[in-house]
């Protein structure tokens, strides 16, 4: 296979792509459903189109990939339960934990 010269394009470049050409939504609804101005959605619609036409003028490979994004059905980073030492999730989100284990649980814990 030949190799070829890359242009890259940003995982929101194309998801400003795929909303404005192929849904085509207006650039207030794409700039809503992004969470981001219109006047942001505007400018990264407009670089993406230009590597699109670029790589696709000159013969480019195009390569997808950086930008700063999360899905959409992602809890924000900060609200992602992490795993506490004992496996146990409940411990990272506040819950208390039965520390010891050879104590049985209350009545109070056993109707939660």
């Amino acid at each position: 296979m030949i190799y070829l010269e890359e242009v890259k394009l940003s995982v929101e470049g194309l998801e400003a792509i795929r909303l404005a050409d192929l849904e085509g939504l207006t650039a207030t609804e794409a700039a809503e459903r992004m969470k981001i101005s219109r006047h942001t959605f505007g400018r990264i619609l407009a670089e993406g189109r230009a590597v699109v036409a670029q790589a696709l003028v000159a013969g480019l490979a195009l390569r997808i990939e950086g930008g700063n994004w999360v899905f959409a059905d992602s809890p924000p980073p900060c609200h992602r339960p992490r795993q506490a030492a004992g496996g146990h999730l409940g411990a990272a989100r506040g819950e208390q934990e039965n520390v010891n284990a050879n104590t049985a649980p209350s009545r109070a814990d056993e109707n939660q």
